[in-house]
């Protein structure tokens, strides 16, 4: 292929597009598994001054709890691009097939077919 050649496989790009999107279920799947394990473990960092000192942070700042929601918010956010990025995918090949058609389509009125 030369540097003014576009080369184009469909199925591969489609494909493509699905593996993505097997990934973004994936960090999804892997981020509910988490939560849930957190969520049934309760308070292990306990019940007295140090353990609520660690969950709402000092003076109810910059704790486990701020922190873990701005994280797992942040690997939903990723999970949930990752699938946008897929959807962009499925999209360009539409329009790539839509071109080749049309193309042929041209070349056809050209030929007198």
């Amino acid at each position: 292929m030369d540097d003014k050649t576009l080369e184009f496989d469909e199925q591969k790009f489609r494909s493509a597009a699905g593996a993505v999107d097997a990934v973004g279920d994936l960090i999804g799947d892997v981020l509910n598994t988490l939560a849930s394990a957190m969520e049934s473990r309760g308070a292990v960092w306990g019940n007295d001054q140090l353990g609520a000192t660690f969950y709402d942070g000092v003076g109810g700042q910059d704790g486990y709890r701020e922190n873990s929601a701005g994280l797992t918010g942040s690997i939903g956010s990723s999970a949930e691009s990752i699938h946008g990025l897929s959807v962009s995918m499925r999209n360009i090949a539409d329009v790539v097939r839509a071109m080749e058609d049309d193309n042929r389509a041209g070349f056809g009125r050209v030929n007198g077919k």
